[in-house]
């Protein structure tokens, strides 16, 4: 215990001295972070406070060495720091570089690059972590991705007071946890400079902030933890292996995920993101990251701050219990995963899965030339059909084991995707148009499928009648829901994601932040209501503006508190004034057909309650009508409907 405190305070009382000697020093050789739109801090603050973290920590490292406190069996001896101190150094001039003069992204990566081209050559592999056998070439190029992922990591996290300093802080404390599990007492001891320097500096660092890292301590800080995270996970089960690093350095890895696929989005499919930015780039910083998400929730700083050390606090128990229960490692990593899901899709990522619909529906669009849309579905429709046939023979058993899978897919393919493929040229599933299909359509399409499997579960008896047994009821069940499920579900993605998106553009959760939105009740939760809605589904992209539709109004007493189109009943008539003044409604929709005498009622409501009525409607009109309808409209006013930027 001696050397686990004296290691830990070593580094702590030296990096509280450094600190202020170089915020002191930084002014003087122009290392200020000035504020500007992208950053948050309102007066020039001292950086590059990651330096004190550099110096602690090699410092240390010698010291332990000299005091032959490092264990024999530890692998981080002297010949992993000599690649250590090189490939650090390398990024610290960067770093140093950077937070002076500034210095172009490329030429940033390219440094990241050497200093992980300079560990692989010191031992460092990802072949270690996974288990697996890797070749030479993939194993150098999969191991410098490794070092770049979690150097920017903590490099774009580095935008709060403290909090890229803390989260090292937690993850490291989580590494030293495993590293004392798997009885690795050098590298906890090496660990403990680490832990005793972040929290040294947070003394400093911690909102409001009297001195920064700097890209000189972001970039030290992730890169020190990614060769840690190799060496702390090499035996165990692949999952578990994998996914403890991750884990352990959850927030910055989720965040730099998140900024490289909406950032990848924005840059190369420029069709659907007219409106971005036309010099963003993978490496063009923007205000999109999760502190900056939170803060605009009304979250100050050290709250921000806080909230994320716990998320990643969280992630780093999940990683620590996975190596204390290791029989039930795989079931905890799975919960976790599924909560962390969860959590990501209704609070986190609504940036990027507006951003996804965007691209899907802007992408998935029919194919406009009549060859072109007459070959895509059955050729999709052939892949998918043989993709399933080869996961319900593996699934089934319902071929000899003594042949290859290749061998079974060609002496069943004929059967079974032939039949179905041909079954769905029978039922006209070719000549339906997907984008505007109904109910009946896709009870076609499974009727066509259903009846592809019976012939070849028909066809299978008749020719292979000795090798017939439950196992190929069982792989016609299975391919049978695969197929539908696959088949249908490519079908129903652009309908699925147009829905999706026109529930979110028009959801008060979403949007309670946008205070330039009209709040609408709609009164009538009938089939009218449907078809309103999916006329705003078509046009969820069209910039309209931003509705919240707060919820329904209807005098059937059966549907009060439930939820109708994904949009919750409110109560009915008698009640509307007041629910109008709860939720401060801006106008009111009547979406249902409605008498002379229910409509005159539903008006003295809104002029009691003072705010509009309009009538949703689709009734014929007659062509004269409605064209001089159309000019005597006024023109629309064009904004941005995306709610994630609104928000």
């Amino acid at each position: 215990m001696k050397e686990y405190a004296f290691s830990f305070l070593f580094a702590f009382c030296l990096t509280y001295v450094l600190t202020p000697l170089i915020r002191r020093l930084a002014p003087a050789i122009g290392l200020m972070d000035l504020p500007d739109d992208r950053r948050i801090h309102a007066r020039p603050t001292p950086r590059g406070g990651g330096l004190a973290i550099f110096l602690t920590f090699h410092l240390g490292f010698l010291l332990l060495f000299k005091l032959r406190w490092l264990d024999a069996n530890t692998k981080l001896e002297m010949t992993w720091w000599s690649g250590f101190v090189m490939a650090s150094g390398i990024l610290l001039l960067v770093g140093l570089i950077d937070d002076r003069f500034g210095m172009k992204p490329f030429l940033k990566l390219a440094g990241q690059v050497l200093a992980g081209w300079i560990m692989v050559q010191f031992g460092a592999s990802v072949g270690t972590l996974t288990g697996l056998p890797l070749p030479e070439s993939v194993n150098v190029v999969i191991t410098i991705l490794w070092f770049l992922v979690l150097t920017n990591a903590f490099n774009l996290i580095d935008g709060l007071d403290g909090l890229a300093a803390g989260l090292c802080l937690i993850s490291a404390v989580g590494l030293f946890g495993v590293s004392l599990l798997r009885g690795m007492s050098g590298e906890a001891l090496i660990l403990l400079l680490l832990i005793g320097s972040c929290l040294a500096f947070l003394r400093y660092n911690f909102h409001p902030a009297s001195i920064f890292l700097g890209d000189t301590g972001s970039m030290f800080l992730g890169f020190t933890l990614a060769s840690f995270a190799l060496e702390t996970s090499l035996k165990g089960s692949l999952a578990v292996t994998l996914a403890l690093p991750f884990l352990a350095i959850g927030v910055p890895v989720f965040d730099t995920m998140l900024a490289v696929w909406r950032r990848s989005l924005r840059k190369f499919y420029r069709k659907a993101f007219p409106d971005a930015p036309a010099d963003g780039g993978l490496m063009v910083a923007d205000k999109e990251h999760l502190h900056h998400r939170i803060l605009r929730h009304g979250l100050k700083q050290h709250q921000v701050a806080i909230l994320l050390y716990l998320v990643n606090a969280g992630l780093v128990a999940v990683g620590v219990l996975s190596q204390l229960y290791k029989s039930r490692a795989i079931g905890i990593v799975l919960l976790a995963f599924l909560a962390g899901v969860f959590v990501v899709v209704r609070h986190l990522a609504r940036t990027e899965l507006w951003d996804t619909g965007r691209a899907i529906i802007t992408g998935f669009r029919r194919p406009p030339g009549r060859v072109v849309a007459f070959l895509f579905y059955p050729v999709l429709d052939v892949c998918a059909l043989t993709l399933c046939l080869v996961f319900a023979l593996m699934v089934s058993d319902a071929y000899d084991p003594t042949l290859q899978l290749h061998h079974a897919l060609a002496q069943h393919f004929p059967i079974w995707v032939t039949t179905v493929f041909l079954s769905l040229i029978v039922f006209q599933v070719y000549q339906r148009v997907w984008s505007r299909a109904r109910f009946g359509d896709f009870l076609f399409l499974s009727v066509a499928i259903f009846s592809g499997c019976v012939i070849g579960l028909g066809l299978s008896c008749m020719l292979f009648p000795d090798e017939f047994d439950r196992k190929v009821v069982a792989l016609a069940v299975v391919y049978g829901n695969l197929a539908l499920t696959l088949i249908g579900g490519c079908r129903l993605l652009l309908r699925g994601v147009q829905d999706v998106m026109s529930l979110v553009k028009h959801s008060a959760r979403f949007n309670r932040n946008d205070e330039t939105a009209e709040r609408i009740l709609l009164y009538g939760a009938g089939g009218r209501l449907a078809l309103f809605l999916r006329e705003k589904a078509l046009r969820t992209l069209q910039v309209d503006g931003i509705r919240i539709i707060i919820g329904i109004v209807d005098d059937d007493r059966n549907l009060r508190g439930r939820l109708v189109n994904g949009y919750r009943v409110l109560g009915n008539r008698q009640e509307m004034v007041q629910i109008i003044r709860d939720h401060a409604v801006d106008q009111v929709i009547v979406t249902m057909e409605l008498s002379a005498e229910r409509y005159a009622a539903i008006q003295n409501l809104c002029l009691e309650a003072e705010v509009p009525l309009s009538v949703w409607a689709y009734d014929e009109v007659e062509g004269e009508v409605f064209a001089e309808t159309l000019r005597s409209r006024p023109p629309i006013t064009q904004v941005d409907p995306d709610p994630a930027r609104a928000g």
